[in-house]
């Protein structure tokens, strides 16, 4: 066992396995950067693109929801009221289901957490005024829907005060993940660098040593080979090593004797 560590092939096996070795660190580091910035970009999408987007709909539909009650308010209309009752109620449902979709599976943070629990009363008494309006619209009592409009017109509001702080908070998080993406790709690059420039200075040293690992005692047997064969005996043959070469120069040696 002893000799096969001082053997050449041990030397050549271990320089490449090194090369080898920094290869697979490289690739494996490259593999787990790319895995965690994969995760952060659907996180980036699923947890903050899909809310932003979902609230601002939202927002879009209870903006809709009001200028529609307040369109009809001013219409005094019957024939005309119709069709915008129908309206309201076909923003009502869309509002009502984007706001399923956001709430609560795209909830991710405390803070969301807090500003949710402000809105669903407000999106409760939101509902109600709409559904009264609704019923005052159709009995072309106007007098009572001057008063919904007046009710209406300061819980939409609160509740797009709070929508906007909704989507602020998400475009903070986003920008974090985006951060957090940009550090660890910055991260990546670097050490794949790192690791490139030192597994090319390995690869020099290494050629550099088995260069003169192999050449070197190999030029000492040839030049005694070349002696022996010219007639010229008696060489000062040093045996300085325990590997392959100084196998073959022991022989030579002993050759060079008899």
């Amino acid at each position: 066992m002893d000799n096969f560590f001082r053997s050449i092939k041990f030397k050549i096996v271990l320089t490449f396995g090194l090369c080898v070795a920094l290869l697979i660190a490289n690739g494996i580091f490259a593999i787990m950067g790319l895995s965690e910035l994969s995760k952060d970009m659907r996180g980036l999408y699923t947890e903050n693109t899909k809310p932003i987007s979902n609230l601002g709909n939202v927002r879009f539909d209870q903006a809709s929801i009001r200028f529609l009650v307040i369109q009809a308010q001013h219409l005094r209309k019957p024939e005309a009221i119709n069709s915008v009752r129908g309206q309201i109620r076909q923003a009502l449902d869309d509002l009502n289901k984007t706001w399923g979709l956001y709430y609560p599976n795209e909830v991710g943070s405390a803070d969301e957490e807090a500003l949710v629990a402000q809105l669903l009363p407000l999106f409760k008494e939101f509902n109600t005024l709409i559904v009264e309006a609704l019923k005052v619209l159709e009995e072309n009592d106007f007098d009572q829907v001057d008063r919904v409009v007046s009710k209406l017109m300061p819980v939409g509001e609160s509740i797009d005060k709070l929508l906007t702080a909704d989507v602020n908070l998400n475009l903070d998080l986003a920008q974090g993940v985006a951060d957090k993406g940009e550090s660890t790709a910055a991260a990546l690059i670097g050490t794949a660098i790192i690791l490139a420039v030192l597994g090319s200075l390995i690869g020099i040293a290494a050629i550099i040593y088995l260069v003169r690992a192999i050449t070197r005692p190999l030029g000492k047997a040839l030049n005694v080979a070349n002696n022996i064969a010219e007639g010229k005996l008696e060489n000062a043959v040093v045996v300085d090593r325990k590997d392959e070469f100084g196998q073959l120069l022991g022989s030579l040696k002993r050759m060079d004797t008899q």
